[in-house]
């Protein structure tokens, strides 16, 4: 649907479902919406992986915060809480670093410097265990995509389930890996 266009019949009926509670519903209305969103997010962060991880973190909250929506315009309050997450991203410590220069090896924490290798020895140490206590179709879902690099798509169609579902999974599977590292690391 382009920007301009009002919502046709079948969009409101997927919102009013989307409303109800219909998984099936929040999964077509993120496959309408969400490569706009993704524009979105992407032409205002540093990095494509921010903007997937926003767009996930939109949907979360859209599905969470439904009871929110007065059913009016739903393009139009997805996108605001596309602009709030993004707003409270960019204000947040979660937000990524740039990359460092090509010389940076050579410098204190860089790849020569051994307090760095054992650092990241641990980290990856750290991982494994993690992904093995936390495990399920939520790890598996990020091993997939972000190990073994295999397209959500690919993924969903392997699995006979929606995309949309994948792209949750993999975004609660990163969340979940998370709070274990920092567990793990503290």
């Amino acid at each position: 649907m382009n920007s301009g266009q009002s919502p046709s019949n079948d969009d409101a009926d997927l919102v009013r479902r989307f409303i109800a509670g219909d998984r099936q519903a929040f999964d077509d209305l993120f496959a309408l919406y969400a490569p706009q969103i993704l524009a979105f997010l992407a032409a205002r962060t540093d990095n494509l992986a921010d903007a997937e991880d926003l767009l996930h973190d939109v949907w979360i909250k859209a599905s969470t915060h439904v009871a929110t929506f007065d059913g009016n315009n739903f393009r139009a309050w997805i996108f605001q809480i596309a602009r709030n997450t993004l707003y409270d991203f960019s204000k947040s410590p979660r937000r990524r670093k740039k990359p460092s220069s090509i010389n940076d090896e050579h410098e204190p924490g860089g790849e020569d410097d051994p307090s760095a290798r054992i650092s990241r020895e641990e980290e990856l140490t750290a991982l494994q265990v993690c992904m093995n206590a936390v495990g399920g179709e939520f790890v598996e879902a990020v091993r997939r995509s972000k190990v073994d690099g295999e397209s959500p798509e690919d993924i969903a169609n392997d699995l006979g389930i929606d995309v949309g579902t994948i792209y949750s999974r993999i975004h609660r599977g990163k969340k979940k890996l998370l709070d274990c590292l920092e567990k793990k690391l503290k």
